[in-house]
């Protein structure tokens, strides 16, 4: 139960680090500074080290995955506690 919750932590984390590349693109559409992220801009050069193009609809695309991840986990959560 504990490594479901820092996991669910973690994702919400990561997720909501994404607001801040998808912010910058609103804002100016030519390209996103990693350095504004601070210690969470090996994210971002992950995601381009993937060979994906970091525009706005990668970017929704990927806050997507990360919200329907942390939706699968609280499922499977739920369910070990049902279980217990």
């Amino acid at each position: 139960m504990i490594s479901f919750s820092i996991l669910i932590g973690v994702l919400d984390g990561f997720g909501l680090t994404m607001f801040l590349p998808l912010l910058q693109m609103v804002n100016d559409s030519s390209a996103i500074d990693p350095e504004s992220l601070g210690k969470l801009k090996f994210l971002v050069n992950f995601i381009e080290d993937m060979v994906v193009t970091i525009n706005l609809v990668s970017i929704l695309g990927l806050m997507t995955i990360f919200i329907l991840v942390i939706g699968l986990i609280h499922y499977l959560f739920g369910i070990s506690q049902v279980n217990v």
